[in-house]
């Protein structure tokens, strides 16, 4: 009888014992499954510390990337379109981006009313500012194997420019000449006109680069835009790094022949689309002489 009562009381005890480890397994089991699936346990394995100029950057896109009123800009535009060109909004916040003058001046800005006027989306809502910068200012298209730096040109390179900076829209230079400021920047590749958006911006963003040139002109430039007369097709895209390092997809849409007179169709507003137009030339015979007749324009739109 004693020894039942010993052995009863063994047994119990493996009992309890084996009861105690299943309900450590148990939860440990669970635990894990827990932690596997724990959203929160995921997301922090997978942020890296940034540095302080990381984030000073990334509050800086923050604050850049909203919709944003500039009155300079609505006045330039406004300016412009007097003038017959109107392409799109102009930011004069772009214009000091680049570093150079406004065209214009308004006496007591101060006091304009900005609930009055309209707010625009800029590039850096959709596109902010990289951190880590591949290139800048390069247009390239591989199916063509065109790699050719973008330049910009200012207000004072087309217009008589006055002692405070702003310039006379109704004098402007001569760019015909081979040593005119925008002839010189196409020595340096291709060339934004500053009377319409910056690629990716709302509008219809003009650059301009030589099919032909001058045999005078040394230049590794002077066919830049050579491969694309009357060869582009609809849906190939090409890629623009932009003054900050943003690269830009564009989706061809429309290419098309216009005479040299024929500017509205040329500068043609598409509203709030993001659109680049890329012009080059078409020579024709003219009296025996190769003679750029017409312009071949290329229109794409930003791939979002």
């Amino acid at each position: 009888m004693t020894y039942m009562r010993k052995r009863f009381r063994i047994s119990f005890k493996s009992i309890l014992i084996f009861i105690l480890i299943l309900s450590v397994l148990f939860t440990g089991f669970e635990m894990y499954k827990y932690i596997g699936k724990n959203p929160t346990k995921q997301v922090v394995s997978a942020i890296s510390p940034k540095s302080n100029e990381e984030i000073k950057q990334l509050e800086q896109n923050t604050i850049d990337n909203k919709y944003f009123q500039d009155p300079l800009g609505e006045e330039l535009s406004k300016t412009l379109k007097k003038y017959g060109i109107d392409m799109g909004f102009i930011s004069t916040a772009n214009i000091l981006r680049l570093n150079q003058k406004i065209p214009i001046s308004i006496k007591d800005a101060d006091k304009i009313d900005k609930t009055a006027l309209p707010r625009y989306e800029t590039l850096d809502s959709i596109k902010p500012i990289p951190t880590t910068i591949v290139q800048k200012n390069m247009l390239i298209w591989d199916e063509y194997n065109i790699k050719v730096p973008l330049n910009y040109a200012s207000f004072q390179d087309l217009f008589q420019a006055n002692d405070d900076g702003t310039v006379n829209f109704d004098k402007s230079i001569d760019n015909n000449p081979t040593n005119s400021p925008v002839q010189q920047l196409l020595i340096q590749g291709i060339v934004h006109l500053p009377y319409s958006p910056l690629p990716g911006e709302q509008g219809n963003s003009y650059v301009i680069g030589h099919s032909s040139n001058y045999s005078s002109v040394k230049s590794d430039y002077n066919y830049a835009l050579a491969p694309l007369i009357e060869k582009t097709k609809n849906g190939q895209i090409f890629k623009i790094y932009d003054y900050v390092g943003r690269e830009l997809n564009f989706k061809v849409f429309d290419s098309v022949a216009v005479k040299e007179a024929e500017i509205g169709e040329a500068y043609k507003n598409f509203g709030d689309r993001r659109i680049v137009t890329l012009q080059g030339s078409i020579l024709e015979d003219v009296n025996g002489k190769k003679l750029p007749t017409k312009r071949w324009l290329v229109r794409a739109e930003l791939v979002q």
